[in-house]
């Protein structure tokens, strides 16, 4: 029955109408006539510059929408009809005297108020709209909302109840009736045990049970309010009409007094009903501290225990304040206080990219309108921008959205590791940007980098012991590793290369090489796991005359790790990444490379994206060649004394500053790192971590 009442009630909207304009003396103003036909306005709420009217027809209520704009100066813009509250719908009254309807913004569905249907009571989210919440009791009213939630306090019995509207829709939890206030996903509340404090939590939408308080306010006085109202920095509260009242200003921890009444709060200022003087009155203290208090126009008195969104409304999104005259006309002005700059409300963020299967779809709602926004993403480890969202006007309504897969503009997987998002805005006509938000953000299992293993971006490192035992050492961003245990045994006389992602899956793999010479690829999974067990392809046989099998990263330039062996003649092969899982046709690259004692592949040390080498001799002093079209270039001495060392491993970026680094062991068992400067040199070593002997081999 209720879902054919909505059906019709969509159906019937009424045609757009242009409202006539009258503009009041003062520029800051503007005078909007009633609706025409009709002449009872029994409702009235403002948000993010949109004016809502709720009018009472012939046997009907028609929700109306006028555009009074988001700028320093309302204007008089469309009106449109948003549908109606069919006749077989109550409307729960505020007053027994006066019919009135209390519509209550920020809801994701625009407005949030009750209905009543063959004796049940249902939240109704939007108008004319077919989300509808079973509401335990009879009547009641909607005391807050904001995007996802909302509170009503419950006619009969008086109970409060926390409301989740997002996802499945469903009632969180019952309470006492007692002040609250949303902000977003922040409930304030204030509750009779603890006069004088106001405690905040975060609603989620799965938990029914009342979250530990997130902060609590201390208001100084010695009574429990009877009234919350909410924003990012400021906290309204009142013990009642006639008594305390202050607010909380929440950027600077401290409280002052404001005059007793009905009161909205607003950006920075809040707005009181003189009932004595039948005047708006607006307070600012935007600047943190209270400033005597103007008058903004004439309230009639309507004969209503509480006016606010009846006959006058605050935006506490876009700066303005709008009432009712006498004579019916909407009188909406300028509040006059500076606006604060937007901060993000709410914000759903995945906690993870994955390129190849995973789109970011990020979503983040502004506290205020803004006139253009930019989103950037950037390597946190490099500081390189990967990516740009870039958008228009924004009322905050609707969230500003960015969905990144994963790749750079050249279509590119990201490189894999932490990134970090930028979210800066222009706001009220301004030139400059401002930053509202940042965070960070991991890419997993994306572009492979050097000595990965996983699918971090941080290198991984395998230990293999004497009778083969190999276990597993994770790299952790500060440049060090951590022991992840053992893993597999591999035969003993297995050699093990680290050669990338060979077969382009995004996931590390490794060439190993058993005693009678024959290559086989194994295919990893995104861990530091490598076993025998592990799916494998053949790649060649006679390898034995090799006595360097190293992978120095991108040699050709066509994105794919490449591997360099050198002959028992001294002889420097390259064996190019034909990415069908394999190797081309070797070429010969060099020639009397036989008097270096170890040739280690390093990947990229110059930041020229070609894969480099480091090789020590016999008096060990250590060179660097770098990649350049498929060869190396004239070596360059980086170091000397490296014979001390029995393992040099081309760690990649370990201590995760963008450049590559090295790590070497010495005979005691010491690990060391030198770090890259990403210019082809290395810093002086640091240590760290002993006991390293215990491995025969370090890959």
């Amino acid at each position: 029955m209720a879902a054919a009442a909505l059906a019709l009630a969509s159906a019937a909207l009424p045609l757009a109408v242009n409202a006539p304009q009258a503009q009041a003396a003062a520029a800051q103003e503007v005078v909007l006539p009633p609706i025409t036909g009709n002449v009872k306005l029994v409702g009235l709420t403002l948000y993010r510059g949109f004016l809502n009217r709720v009018v009472r027809s012939s046997d009907q209520l028609d929700v109306y929408k006028t555009n009074v704009g988001i700028g320093a100066a309302p204007v008089a813009g469309t009106t449109t009809g948003l549908g109606f509250i069919p006749p077989t719908w109550k409307t729960p009254s505020c007053s027994a005297a006066v019919e009135c309807v209390r519509l209550v913004e920020g809801n994701e569905s625009g407005l949030a108020h009750l209905i009543e249907e063959n004796g049940r009571t249902y939240l109704m989210l939007g108008v004319g709209s077919s989300l509808m919440l079973p509401i335990p009791g009879r009547g009641g009213q909607v005391r807050d909302a904001s995007g996802d939630y909302a509170v009503v306090d419950g006619g009969s019995p008086r109970t409060q109840y926390i409301v989740s509207s997002s996802g499945s829709p469903n009632v969180l939890r019952s309470r006492p009736v007692q002040a609250a206030a949303l902000w977003y996903s922040t409930l304030w509340s204030a509750s009779a045990s603890s006069p004088g404090t106001l405690t905040a939590e975060r609603l989620t939408p799965s938990v029914t049970t009342p979250g530990k308080p997130v902060r609590t306010v201390k208001t100084g006085v010695a009574c429990v309010p009877t009234e919350l109202q909410a924003t990012n920095h400021w906290l309204y509260w009142s013990c009642g009409d006639g008594k305390r009242a202050g607010v909380y200003d929440l950027a600077r921890n401290r409280g002052f007094a404001v005059p007793s009444g009905p009161s909205m709060l607003g950006d920075g200022y809040v707005v009181r009903n003189d009932r004595t003087a039948h005047e708006l009155k607006l307070t600012d203290f935007h600047t943190g501290a209270p400033a005597a208090e103007r008058r903004i126009g004439d309230l009639p008195p309507s004969g209503l225990p509480d006016e606010s969104r009846i006959t006058w409304a605050v935006d506490k999104y876009s700066g303005h304040i709008a009432w009712v005259d006498g004579e019916h006309y909407v009188h909406v002005r300028a509040d006059g206080v500076p606006n604060s700059a937007p901060v993000i409300g709410d914000a759903v963020l995945p906690t993870i990219i994955e390129p190849r299967v995973l789109t970011w779809y990020s979503h983040r709602w502004l506290s205020r309108p803004v006139d253009s926004w930019e989103l950037g993403i950037s390597s946190k480890v490099t500081g390189r921008r990967v990516a740009t969202f870039r958008g228009g006007a924004a009322r905050g309504d609707e969230p500003i959205s960015a969905f990144w897969n994963g790749k750079e503009p050249n279509g590119a997987f990201a490189p894999s590791g932490p990134y970090v998002w930028n979210l800066t805005v222009k706001y009220d006509g301004r030139t400059s940007a401002t930053q509202v938000g940042s965070g960070t953000v991991p890419v997993w299992c994306g572009r492979l980098l050097t000595h990965v293993y996983d699918c971090d971006g941080i290198p991984d490192l395998l230990g293999i012991r004497t009778d083969g035992r190999t276990y597993s050492w994770a790299g952790l961003s500060k440049g060090t590793l951590r022991n992840d245990g053992w893993i597999a045994t591999w035969p003993t006389s297995s050699l093990l290369v680290p050669i990338g992602d060979l077969n382009g899956d995004g996931n590390a793999d490794l060439l190993v090489r058993n005693s009678k010479g024959a290559v086989r690829a194994y295919w990893g999974r995104g861990y530091s796991e490598f076993s025998p067990t592990l799916k494998s392809t053949a790649i060649t046989t006679g390898w034995n005359r090799y006595n360097v099998l190293t992978s120095p990263g991108d040699l050709t330039g066509d994105g794919r790790d490449d591997l360099v062996a050198r002959d028992t003649a001294g002889v420097l092969w390259l064996y190019p990444a034909n990415g069908r899982s394999g190797y081309g046709t070797r070429i010969k690259i060099g020639y009397g490379q036989g008097g270096y004692t170890a040739m280690v592949g390093v990947g990229d040390l110059n930041g020229d994206g070609r894969g480099d080498l480091v090789a020590r001799d016999a008096a060990g002093n250590l060179y660097r060649m770098l990649g350049a079209n498929g060869r190396f270039g004239p070596r360059a001495k980086i170091g000397a004394g490296w014979n001390t060392y029995n393992a040099i491993i081309g760690i990649g970026d370990i201590n995760q500053d963008g450049k590559n680094d090295l790590l070497t062991r010495d005979a005691a068992g010491n690990l060391y790192r030198y770090s890259g400067n990403g210019k082809g040199a290395i810093s002086p070593r640091v240590k760290i971590g002993s006991g390293w002997n215990t491995y025969k081999k370090l890959v």
